[in-house]
């Protein structure tokens, strides 16, 4: 999955949403890329699969969900200067946004603000536009 698609389906998630998780584990987190692919063996999404050892099974980290696993993913990918977040959970914004994330990078460079549902869609939302606009972290990554 590409990151373009991989942000279609954040800004259409309403909340956390496993099977999301798994995706995102796959396609951009480094200690999980090289190793597993999603799988629906379960039934309830969330799950990934090693593909030399097709029965090691793990649950993916809860990035839609939990602004710490997104944080972490951030920090793994990007070179990171200042990460913003804001949240109004009042928000009757036609989208149904209720916050927004920006990264701001070492040597200059931003994911530039970006919207979503929850605190934790707008940071992986932001993450992905930072790895869409090549400011990757490390080589081969």
């Amino acid at each position: 999955m590409t990151l373009s698609e991989l942000r279609e389906q954040l800004e259409a998630a309403t909340g956390a949403d496993r099977e999301l998780d798994a995706q995102l584990a796959v396609a951009v987190d480094p200690e999980w890329r090289e190793e597993y692919e999603p799988t629906d063996r379960y039934g309830d999404g969330g799950f990934v699969q090693s593909r030399e050892r097709p029965h090691h099974i793990r649950s993916a980290p809860d990035y839609t969900a939990s602004i710490d696993a997104a944080l972490g993913l951030i920090e793994r990918r990007l070179n990171v200067h200042c990460i913003a977040v804001e949240s109004s959970p009042q928000s009757d914004h036609p989208s149904g946004n209720k916050a927004c994330a920006s990264i701001h990078l070492m040597g200059g460079g931003s994911s530039g603000r970006v919207a979503g549902k929850t605190p934790a869609l707008a940071l992986i939302s932001a993450l992905l536009a930072a790895l869409e606009g090549g400011n990757l972290k490390g080589e081969g990554q």
